[in-house]
């Protein structure tokens, strides 16, 4: 008789406990849903807010439904839009802010490509507000502003924006990216000096030039290991994040250098024969191009491309000495590491 007021004791107990189970489960999934419904509704709050003009309430609506519920998919979505809003107003640093927020803490959101962009044309804007608060009338950048032919313009397209910011400022925007490219003494050139290579020569020459090309080939005045040879880049350069391909084992003498997003370069790379080629933006699989023939370093798109500034001050003060050239103030890097 003990023995069945036991097994009963113990089913009863079993029960209850998952019982309590089920109803906290209850509970949590309501605290949950009601904390979903709160953040969409700040949301909309936020936007109505944007909608009626309100620029700092309504980033701070949307900021308020990120931190309320940051588990829900509705998160990412708020801290974009507390960025854009900001970034609709000309609060250029705040939305620098919270767009290198959002691509730190959601790093592999879908819409992080966006998020960059963004960040690119704050930068883009802030050259502009310089180029106002200095009384430029000529901005030469490397990048271009446009690349698709535009039918109107409507301020709150972000491209769009910047052009009529410049036009009524009476500022003239020039871009020379190919043009640069394809010089023999543009971005590439530029890398080849910082790492004093000798013997140099075209990486990709056109056909129609002799003088014309993408890319630098050029020797280092010593072989060095493949760690050293990363250690002198990284001096000369002035960078502190380098990507590369596996270790060969090889000494490194032979350098093939090419600015910007330089993978497709990889093969006439190996074509030349050399023993490392610098270059950013490789992808994951472009690391295996390699062959175990050549070291693959990627030193970063920015990185490869900042000293171009300089270049292009240097020609203008050595063509045009009467004009009044400055270089731009504003990082435009819309990439950090941490």
């Amino acid at each position: 008789m003990n023995r069945l007021k036991k097994i009963f004791i113990f089913f009863f107990l079993v029960v209850n406990l998952w019982s309590c189970a089920k109803d906290q489960k209850k509970v949590s999934d309501l605290k949950d849903a009601d904390l979903e419904s709160q953040m969409i509704q700040l949301y909309n709050e936020g936007y109505k807010e944007y909608l009626e003009g309100d620029t700092l309430y309504a980033a701070q609506k949307f900021n308020e439904a990120e931190l309320i519920f940051p588990q829900s998919d509705w998160a990412p979505i708020a801290a974009l839009m507390t960025a854009y809003v900001y970034y609709s107003d000309d609060y250029y640093s705040d939305s620098i802010y919270e767009l290198e927020r959002f691509i730190r803490v959601y790093p592999n959101h879908p819409d992080l490509d966006y998020a960059h962009f963004l960040l690119a044309m704050c930068f883009y804007e802030n050259i502009i507000d310089e180029a106002i608060s200095k009384n430029c009338n000529l901005i030469i950048t490397f990048h271009p502003l446009i690349f698709k032919g535009i039918k109107s313009l409507k301020s709150e397209n972000y491209v769009n924006k910047c052009i009529i910011k410049a036009v009524k400022n009476n500022i003239n925007i020039y871009a020379i990216h190919t043009n640069l490219d394809n010089n023999p003494e543009g971005v590439s050139f530029k890398i080849a000096q910082k790492l004093n290579l000798a013997n140099t020569s075209l990486l990709i020459q056109k056909q129609e030039s002799n003088n014309l090309g993408m890319g630098i080939i050029g020797e280092i005045n010593e072989f060095k290991s493949e760690l050293d040879f990363l250690e002198y880049l990284k001096i000369k350069m002035d960078i502190t994040n380098i990507r590369h391909s596996n270790f060969l084992g090889k000494k490194i003498k032979k350098i093939a250098v090419l600015g910007g997003s330089g993978s497709f370069a990889i093969e006439e790379a190996l074509t030349k024969q050399v023993d490392c080629y610098v270059t950013a933006d490789l992808k994951y699989h472009d690391f295996f191009k390699s062959n175990e023939k050549l070291l693959l370093v990627d030193i970063g798109h920015y990185e490869s491309e900042k000293y171009t500034k300089d270049l292009i001050l240097n020609y203008l003060n050595k063509k045009i000495p009467k004009f009044a050239c400055v270089i731009t103030e504003t990082i435009t890097n819309p990439v950090n590491y941490f």
